[in-house]
């Protein structure tokens, strides 16, 4: 619930810093067609529009329950709970579109996600990540497979007495890095750079910030925060 004003504040400080208040009210009147927008400003800069998915089959004799858009910050935040939130922020960047549909079988719900990539360089490591996720899902029977242009991920509710991988408490994380990756962005289009010096400035930094240190606050830290700018400025400025 409160992604969106840890995203949005730093979203529109880009905008207002690319074209003022006409590139605000233009986003307001046309709003970023996916949350992928906010994760990513330099999709909605580009004008990146979301894929149409074929939402994923449901096995014989289930009764489907619900389906729908699931989202590039719905995938950050499920996967952050089982793999380094910076590989989670990958695949989230590497979204083009997806479709989920939910189902009752076998008296468990369940759930398959089919996640399209932006382009056949992600497709692999999208693959290795969310199978990772899928091996650290222990008793929820998650499986992974390639189906035409997409990845589809099926996960259930684990069975009555069946021992189950509990979540970390990460999804938050995943946001934070994200939201600072944003916030870094527009502090370095404020100071001057390129709008791709920005965005490889953001993400220079969210990428050289354990989830240890990210949990502990680094980020706001004003010596560490210093270095990692620093260290940021010499590779993309």
């Amino acid at each position: 619930l409160s992604s969106a004003y840890a995203l949005g504040e730093p979203f529109v400080a880009i905008l207002d810093e690319q074209g003022g208040n006409r590139e605000v009210n233009e986003a307001l009147t046309d709003p970023p067609p996916a949350d992928a927008d906010l994760l990513e400003p330099m999709r909605y800069l580009e004008g990146v529009q979301p894929v149409e998915v074929a939402e994923p089959s449901v096995p014989a004799g289930a009764e489907r329950v619900d389906g729908g858009d699931f989202g590039a910050l719905s995938w950050l935040m499920v996967l952050s709970e089982r793999i380094d939130p910076r590989d989670a922020l990958t695949v989230a960047d590497g979204w083009a579109g997806d479709q989920y549909v939910s189902y009752r079988s076998a008296d468990r719900m369940c759930t398959a996600l089919a996640y399209r990539a932006e382009d056949a360089a992600m497709a692999s490591p999208v693959d290795d990540l969310v199978r990772a996720w899928a091996a650290g899902s222990v008793g929820l029977g998650a499986t992974v497979e390639i189906v035409g242009d997409d990845l589809v991920v099926r996960s259930c509710e684990a069975a009555p007495g069946t021992p189950a991988a509990q979540p970390a408490d990460r999804s938050e994380l995943g946001v934070s890095y994200a939201t600072l990756r944003t916030q870094a962005f527009a502090e370095a289009l404020t100071a001057g750079a390129t709008v791709d010096q920005a965005a490889c400035f953001g993400d220079h930094i969210v990428r050289h910030i354990t989830p240890e240190e990210m949990a502990a606050g680094v980020a706001n830290d004003e010596a560490a925060g210093q270095r990692l700018g620093r260290e940021a400025s010499e590779a993309c400025l």
